[in-house]
């Protein structure tokens, strides 16, 4: 095994709370790489942004160093760029020759070769601009418009195809968490099954984890009634039309106040057409939109919440889901994609595309006693196989191999 000092350039520059469950990983990976005690790792963490859960990493780990914008475009690179720009048009003019494309000593590429970087590592679907020949390693986290294209615009769908190929082609290894996902990317860019690397973090230590340490946070109940809680941004493969079919049936069959809790910009045009579907299914009562939650309101609204519901059609892997699961809060989810693999019982899953199938299992959430008790029991169960994937075998293979 190569016991060698790796420098890695982790590529986060411009990621935030906006890029919700991709924003969620890139903490979760760095703070796995960082903490690779048996490895010889140095990670120069480019990143311009004052996230402060990206800080409070760099700051506890010595082989962590903060790199910014002006670290990488200095004086000295682009008076380079410029001076051997200059000097090589000069030469093709003098030998008659046709002028050719260049190719550009890169600020990136310079950073790379000043610091001998080993690896440059994306921990999401994008390949910078760069010459470099050294080892690039992205996530591909999922290719949810092959399967779903109505839900994305043309332009969104060709740029996700060229990006996407872009990454695919240029990467030495392309990491994704779900088995789903690598048969997704061998079979719609060819990437060769050795070069796809399954890995799915430990979700030990996610943003939640500093109220549930903390014994003097308050759990504030604003609502006042029992809720179900749906964390997800208000987009169409999230599935809230068919959560609010399905919870109208349940407010007709139970006699039991309930309300549903969800979050997301209802400013937004999916934001304001769920508004008036939840008029018109005579909701207006019962549905709370929430909004955009900081992190002490999403713990305190998930932690007083009755259960949690995840409809959704298609994601990677739901963290909805598994923070559910890991605060042992009954949970029920839909039955695509890795959900079933995650929650670990089908007595907990459903038919996403099916209303009445969907309002059952509410309604079990809602008055069996013992079914959320099994929920939960279910909850304790699944969570020793989240906080103990593998993870670090994998990454040690992938930078020691």
């Amino acid at each position: 095994m190569d016991t060698s000092l790796k420098k890695i350039l982790y590529y986060v520059p411009n990621i935030d709370q906006s890029n919700g469950g991709v924003r969620q990983y890139a903490l979760n990976l760095l703070k796995t790489l960082a903490e690779l005690s048996t490895m010889k790792l140095k990670l120069y963490v480019y990143h311009n942004l004052s996230d402060q859960e990206f800080l409070e990493i760099i700051n506890a780990n010595d082989n962590c160093i903060l790199v910014k914008d002006d670290d990488i475009n200095t004086p000295k690179i682009k008076r380079e760029n410029k001076k051997r720009r200059r000097w090589a048009g000069l030469f093709q003019f003098l030998n008659g020759k046709t002028p050719y494309r260049f190719r550009q000593l890169l600020p990136l590429d310079e950073f790379l070769k000043a610091k001998e970087i080993s690896f440059l590592h994306v921990p999401f679907q994008f390949v910078p601009e760069t010459n470099t020949t050294l080892k690039i390693i992205s996530t591909l986290h999922d290719v949810q418009e092959l399967h779903f294209p109505s839900y994305f615009s043309a332009e969104e769908r060709a740029y996700r195809a060229k990006t996407y190929l872009d990454c695919a082609r240029k990467s030495y290894k392309v990491v994704v968490s779900y088995d789903h996902v690598a048969r997704d990317v061998q079979t719609f860019f060819n990437v060769k099954p050795e070069d796809v690397l399954v890995c799915l973090l430990n979700m030990n230590n996610l943003w939640f984890s500093k109220f549930e340490n903390d014994q003097t946070t308050a759990i504030v109940n604003s609502y006042n009634r029992d809720y179900l809680f749906y964390p997800a941004n208000l987009w169409p493969h999230k599935n809230h039309k068919r959560l609010l079919e399905a919870f109208k049936i349940v407010i007709n069959k139970i006699d039991q106040p309930i309300s549903l809790v969800l979050t997301g910009n209802v400013n937004s045009e999916q934001g304001r057409a769920l508004m008036t579907h939840v008029e018109t299914l005579g909701l207006s009562n019962t549905v709370i939109f929430a909004g955009v939650l900081d992190d002490l309101q999403m713990y305190t609204t998930y932690k007083k919440a009755l259960g949690v519901v995840v409809p959704t059609l298609y994601e990677a892997g739901s963290f909805p889901l598994m923070e559910a699961i890991l605060m042992n809060i009954p949970v029920i989810c839909s039955n695509v994609t890795s959900l079933p693999e995650t929650i670990g019982d089908d007595q907990f899953v459903f038919d996403p595309y099916d209303a009445s199938d969907l309002a059952a299992h509410i309604i079990q959430l809602v008055t069996d006693e013992s079914f959320r008790a099994k929920s939960i029991a279910n909850a304790e169960k699944m969570s020793k196989r989240l906080t103990n994937t593998g993870a670090e075998t994998v990454l040690k293979h992938l930078y020691l191999e």
